[in-house]
């Protein structure tokens, strides 16, 4: 369990990294379309680290909610954060993508591994 928690706290670095460098043609400002055109990056990064949560909390009661929680608050921390950034947004449909992608991932690796809780 250890290195899954290690895993856990190395994607959580990798996001933070990831959504504070600037986005090359990105100004800043709100998007005109009603998604974000890193939707596809905020589904997949939210979904491994919900997927290495569960790995790092093992089959306990509760595990999924709180793999699927955990990592929707960091996706609303990293958020947050790039209030403060100038080239960055922040953007309440990001948080549903990031949502969602912490859902499905917890859902899907825990499907994989016969979790119930």
């Amino acid at each position: 369990m250890p290195s899954a928690r290690v895993a856990v706290g190395s994607w959580c670095v990798a996001l933070v990294l990831a959504s504070v460098i600037p986005i090359p043609g990105s100004s800043g400002s709100p998007s005109v379309v009603p998604f974000s055109p890193t939707a596809p990056f905020h589904l997949v990064g939210y979904g491994v680290l919900g997927a290495l949560t569960i790995d790092a909390v093992g089959p306990r009661r509760g595990a999924m909610a709180f793999a699927a929680l955990f990592a929707m608050s960091v996706g609303a921390g990293i958020e947050v954060l790039q209030v403060t950034i100038p080239w960055r947004t922040f953007a309440i449909a990001d948080l549903a993508i990031n949502a969602l992608g912490a859902v499905a991932g917890v859902s899907i690796r825990s499907i994989g591994r016969g979790n119930k809780s």
